[in-house]
């Protein structure tokens, strides 16, 4: 976003962060809106990116609400899905931690964009929905990857299932169209720039879903609180094999050929059809307890009246979803993956006290739920020093003939343990890399690290906090 305000809201051909050159290929839609905020009001960066992303994505709420109208039949289903939507923890994890700006953004756009395009064949203002689909849908290209993956998988599902008449077929294409006309000034920037080479690579450094088809067979998405029972996919489960909504094989088709085609976070932006499939199975088990009427002619506020089981059943799940949700930022220590005042002390002490050409080296994390996709500190380390820093990975899988040896320095480095200045300066010499600054982070739990290198003539402590120890290697020259 710096970038961008400093080009002049032009798109620059590379990006400044960690002076790696990397293509300035990112969808830019929160980037602009990021920075003309910050321009107009003077508002903090930093403070958009904690703020913002929780303000959209929780917009996204009534977004799935209006969503639930093709799927749903009445207005209390379609609450019980929101509410379903609302308190699946990978919802709203991914599209606010992190690079939650851009994330949020595209999700909320996407949502919007599978309801209009579906509002296009079944209402009769169809002329506004499909401008409306048009719009939403290049925002959502212009916002993020993996959402324009997840929305135009979903077109096409909606489309064949939809049983296409000619017009529907003709409208679809105007849609196409138009999104390739408003988005051409950005892609055709790109394409001029870098080619396609960086989507290619971005595209292939993720998590590739298809690897881990057990989960489907499990039921073990990674949806929910791994502490609590999956409530959520033992219901949509049952929704699959509904036979009283001809809905259920559509969503679960959607579910599980998106959760395979679609890399990196297409898990998350997949819980919008979790949890209206677990609506459809919410209301089946309602139906097997109701003994008065048949299923066809009971809907689940008379079921609520008439039977006391259904109405504790009701409360049991609120109650539980909601602990599930809540809990869910303690597990794996979720809580902590966050900068600390004194992370942010001792980067803005590098940033004003070292040489600007110094090369930072950012000892890894440990524990074994970090690894280089949600490390932090390596992440944040280029952003707010201003330096070079030569265990970040992050940002690299738009450069695929870097991206794989990055994570090869990361991932020896982090097998360095504690052998300390001994592993630096064989790994140094391994990967051919000058280092100016070692950075340990979390140091109290790391004293035998820290004290290699205070026993290591080679290095001189610099800097201290609480939390970051930060040593300089002294050059034999």
């Amino acid at each position: 976003m710096e970038d961008l305000r400093d080009n002049g809201f032009r798109l620059p051909k590379y990006t400044t962060y960690n002076q790696a050159n990397i293509p300035y290929a990112y969808p830019p839609a929160a980037f602009y809106l990021t920075g003309w905020m910050h321009f107009c009001f003077g508002i903090p960066l930093l403070t958009l990116f904690r703020y913002l992303p929780v303000v959209i994505s929780t917009l996204t709420i009534p977004a799935f609400y209006y969503l639930t109208n093709a799927f749903l039949d009445n207005k209390f289903n379609r609450a019980i899905a929101t509410f379903f939507f609302s308190m699946l923890p990978r919802s709203f994890e991914w599209f606010v931690m992190g690079g939650g700006i851009t994330r949020s953004l595209g999700f909320i756009f996407s949502i919007l964009a599978v309801y209009f395009y579906w509002k296009i064949n079944s209402s009769e203002k169809k002329k506004t929905y499909l401008l409306l689909a048009s719009v939403f849908s290049s925002l959502t290209v212009l916002s993020h990857p993996v959402s324009s993956l997840f929305l135009v998988f979903s077109i096409i599902i909606l489309f064949i299932y939809s049983k296409p008449t000619k017009i529907y077929v003709q409208k679809s294409l105007i849609i196409a169209i138009v999104v390739v006309l408003l988005t051409s000034p950005w892609w055709i920037t790109i394409i001029t720039n870098h080619g396609v080479s960086p989507y290619v690579g971005a595209g292939s450094s993720g998590h590739i879903n298809w690897f881990e088809i057990k989960n489907i067979i499990t039921q073990n998405y990674g949806y929910e609180n791994s502490y609590f029972l999956t409530i959520f996919s033992v219901l949509a489960l049952l929704g699959a094999f509904s036979g009283n909504n001809k809905n259920s094989i559509k969503l679960t088709i959607l579910l599980i050929l998106g959760y395979i085609v679609i890399p990196r976070g297409g898990v998350d932006f997949l819980t919008v059809y979790l949890a209206i499939l677990a609506t459809i199975g919410f209301k089946d088990v309602i139906h097997i307890w109701n003994e008065k009427q048949k299923v066809e002619h009971q809907n689940l506020i008379q079921q609520m009246k008439e039977n006391k089981k259904t109405r504790i059943f009701l409360f049991f799940i609120i109650v539980y979803i909601f602990l599930a949700a809540y809990t869910y930022k303690y597990v794996d220590n979720k809580d902590q993956v966050r900068l600390t005042i004194d992370d942010f002390k001792a980067m803005e002490w590098i940033r004003e006290k070292t040489d600007e050409d110094a090369t930072l080296l950012l000892y890894p994390s440990w524990d074994k739920n970090r690894y280089w996709w949600n490390d932090y500190r390596a992440e944040w380390l280029p952003a707010i020093t201003k330096r070079v820093s030569v265990t970040t990975v992050q940002g690299y899988e738009w450069l695929p003939e870097l991206f794989a040896e990055r994570i090869t320095r990361y991932t020896d480095l982090r097998f360095c343990n504690q052998r300390g200045s001994e592993c630096i300066m064989q790994w140094t010499e391994k990967f051919d890399i000058d280092v100016n600054l070692i950075i340990v982070g979390d140091r109290i739990g790391k004293l035998n690290l820290v004290e290699s290198f205070q026993l290591d003539d080679a290095y001189e402590e610099v800097y201290r906090n609480e939390e970051i120890i930060v040593f300089e290697y002294l050059s034999e020259e």
